[in-house]
């Protein structure tokens, strides 16, 4: 795993992001939040019902209603508060649950999570595993456009680590929808998703099948972790979609 994880770091230092940030880890760490989702934000969002829309050429935009959890707000008060910055695992974690009518809260998904899976304050490990702790299987996926079009299409969404989030650290995003997938040449303009750090609903734009360009212009990698979605453990595939 040190060599992979090497091989890794020398990728990583090649990328070019507009004030030339250097990855440092894939592991998510302490952040200052710059803002929050209020209350009255999250009703809202939880409101929201799945959109699919169709232009007139071949082009559609999907988003799904998921409801949104920001992970340092939804600590406030609660035993987990001072490690709000390195809970994006398990926040995805919860927002795919509670998209699956599942309701629970992030402080007991934190809870509930072995140190095998999210070492609380510090890091997540195997966040693949960490769904059969709620009675669910992640069925993980290629990142390919045309693979995520068709998973957010079933109406699932995805969790997906992404690398040099804010040019320093790795993170976890539930990507709620695509923005303008070409049916016909299998591209689209942008993946939307809910970002635990900051709020939901963010466009992030697609470079290619491997990256993405963050809102804030860095240059995210998409790995190390394989993008997932959930589903009940007796409905559960071992199998990467292809």
């Amino acid at each position: 795993m040190l060599d992979s994880f090497a091989a890794i770091s020398i990728f990583a230092a090649t990328l070019k992001s507009p004030i030339e940030s250097i990855f440092s880890s894939y592991l998510p760490q302490e952040q200052a939040l710059e803002k929050f989702i209020n209350q009255d934000e999250i009703t809202k969002i939880a409101a929201i019902q799945n959109q699919v829309v169709t232009n007139e050429s071949t082009l559609e935009t999907i988003k799904l209603g998921i409801p949104y959890i920001n992970q340092k707000e939804a600590l406030i008060g609660t035993q987990y508060e001072q490690i709000g910055g390195s809970a994006c695992g398990p926040a995805t974690i919860a927002m795919a649950l509670n998209y699956a009518n599942e309701k629970i809260d992030l402080e007991s998904v934190i809870t509930k999570l072995p140190g095998t899976v999210y070492v609380k304050g510090k890091m997540f490990y195997d966040l693949m595993s960490g769904p059969k702790y709620f009675g669910y299987s992640a069925v993980p996926i290629e990142s390919g456009v045309d693979k995520i079009y068709g998973v957010l299409k079933s109406g699932n969404p995805i969790l997906m680590n992404i690398q040099n989030y804010d040019g320093i650290t790795g993170h976890e995003i539930v990507v709620v929808g695509i923005k303008n997938y070409d049916r016909a040449n299998k591209t689209a303009e942008a993946l939307i998703a809910h970002d635990p750090f900051r709020e939901a609903y963010r466009e992030f734009k697609i470079l290619n099948d491997s990256t993405l360009e963050q809102p804030e212009g860095y240059y995210l990698p998409i790995g190390i972790l394989k993008p997932f979605y959930i589903v009940k453990s007796a409905l559960a595939s071992t199998d990467v979609v292809k």
